[in-house]
């Protein structure tokens, strides 16, 4: 289900915000009740995966009335939300409400290319939060993507020192794909990228979920010196993902 439309960060790598589409739209807590009761009168549902890019939403004004018309319904639900922001009695709330577990969008373990890529989140507050929601009886999914501009050298073992300390139930692996409407594909000189092809087809964004060598494609190239520092290859992305993946497949973590 969806209930809401639009983002109201502005992450550089994101085409889902309010420059490419205008304010974020809610749907009423009237409607959001009343859609659950039909799905659940005609399809005889008991869960559901809430689409949202902020199935917490940071403004309680927002996530008090949306959380308690979820929570009338009496069914269980997994969502996605922001790492920092959320108010400590809306986690609460969603936990009341129904809510199993919670995808938070990381998106890397570094917090220089957080700064690179417009992502106003902190590092330690995250897993803060992370805690918060397992405390609360929540389930924590990781939303990681390789390959971003200001990226280190040892991407590869930061994450896997991220994943030790916070101990998510699951982890969703993306590489870097700069869509339609975001900032990187708008500018991508801007972060020293050149984009390689405008076939929509290989603007995939995850992949290796299903056979163990299934690779997504690198639509794009780093110049060997870029305006945060030295490009990495696309070989060594790939590499990176690879590695990534063969060991949360081998701790059964990817997602």
């Amino acid at each position: 289900v969806l209930f809401s439309r639009g983002c109201p960060f502005d992450c550089y790598f994101c085409a889902n915000k309010e420059l490419t589409f205008g304010p974020v739209r809610f749907r009423s807590p009237q409607l959001v009740e009343e859609e659950i009761e039909y799905l659940k009168h005609e399809y005889q549902i008991e869960a559901m995966a809430i689409k949202d890019d902020n199935g917490i939403p940071v403004d309680q004004r927002v996530a008090r009335p949306f959380l308690e018309a979820i929570g009338r319904t009496g069914v269980k639900w997994r969502g996605q939300s922001r790492a920092n922001g959320v108010h400590p009695d809306m986690v609460k709330l969603a936990a009341e409400a129904g809510c199993v577990d919670i995808a938070v969008g990381i998106e890397s373990a570094s917090q220089e290319a957080l700064k690179t890529i417009n992502k106003h989140i902190n590092i330690n507050q995250a897993k803060e939060y992370m805690r918060l929601l397992k405390k609360t009886g929540i389930g924590v999914r990781l939303l990681f993507i390789l390959g971003l501009p200001g990226e280190p050298d040892d991407i590869v073992e930061q994450t896997l020192a991220f994943i030790d300390e916070t101990e998510p139930s699951s982890v969703l692996l993306s590489i870097l794909c700069p869509l339609p409407g975001s900032e990187l594909f708008a500018q991508p000189r801007q972060f020293g990228i050149t984009i390689k092809t405008f076939d929509w087809s290989k603007y995939n964004l995850t992949a290796g979920r299903f056979s163990e060598d299934e690779l997504p494609s690198v639509i794009f190239e780093y110049d060997k010196v870029t305006p945060w520092g030295k490009g990495m290859s696309q070989e060594r992305i790939l590499q990176n993902y690879a590695q990534l993946q063969n060991i949360l497949r081998e701790r059964g973590l990817n997602f």
